[in-house]
């Protein structure tokens, strides 16, 4: 029974700090937003009411330790940013027990401006760390460090071949170059055969009737001579 009241207690202290403290950041947002109603109640959504929800999502709806941290790290967040936005309206609202220094409002304004963009961060990061999209990008990334390996043997591979190819370019080369080597080679050999018959010179006709080849010479040079009658 005594737990229960004290648990009752500790509800209703709760209950009425936020009532206070999201009062005080009302009064600071509509000093920020003259004029304004909706606009100021909208904002406590980025301070008393977002360190609320971003406790109940750590204590119940996140999964996995990023999701955890970013819901962890909004409601630390949202819990300084209130203890400066009740700070600031304090001295800014009314109050005549002390001066307000010249940099509070600007204070004020740099507080809201950092509630704002420090809440829409953590709402994109913790969708981003979701698991579904983790295991995701842990997938895609798997695949990217294969498709790289891949076109990394791809790449060895063609330049393998291209050095194979010059390789088999040289060992053609020197084929076609013995071949011709050769056929030139015996085409000169040829010619030189055909030149060195061409200048042989003229064997001596053989003896007649046991005359030197001199004598046949002059015989022929001399004519026939007719027979003394």
């Amino acid at each position: 029974m005594f737990k229960r009241i004290v648990e009752g207690l500790a509800l209703v202290f709760a209950a009425v700090m936020l009532v206070f403290t999201g009062w005080r950041t009302y009064h600071l947002l509509q000093l920020t937003s003259p004029g304004e109603v909706i606009l100021p109640a909208l904002g406590l959504v980025v301070f008393d009411v977002g360190f609320v929800v971003w406790t109940l999502v750590f204590m119940h709806v996140a999964q996995g330790i990023p999701q955890r941290a970013v819901a962890l790290s909004g409601a630390v967040a949202d819990l300084l940013l209130v203890i400066a936005a009740v700070v600031a309206d304090l001295f800014l609202h009314g109050q005549t027990l002390a001066n307000v220094p010249d940099w509070m409002g600007l204070a004020a304004l740099i507080t809201v401006s950092i509630a704002v963009s420090v809440n829409v961060t953590l709402v994109f990061l913790f969708h981003l760390t979701a698991p579904a999209i983790l295991d995701g990008l842990r997938q895609r990334a798997r695949d990217d460090a294969v498709a790289d390996a891949m076109r990394r043997e791809e790449d060895a591979t063609v330049d393998l071949a291209l050095n194979k190819l010059k390789g088999k370019r040289q060992e053609i080369a020197d084929t076609v170059a013995d071949g011709k080597a050769d056929e030139m080679l015996a085409s000169l050999l040829e010619r030189m055969q055909a030149t060195q018959y061409a200048r042989r010179p003229a064997l001596p006709k053989p003896a007649r009737n046991g005359q030197t080849p001199e004598a046949m010479y002059a015989a022929e040079a001399d004519g026939p001579k007719g027979t003394a009658g």
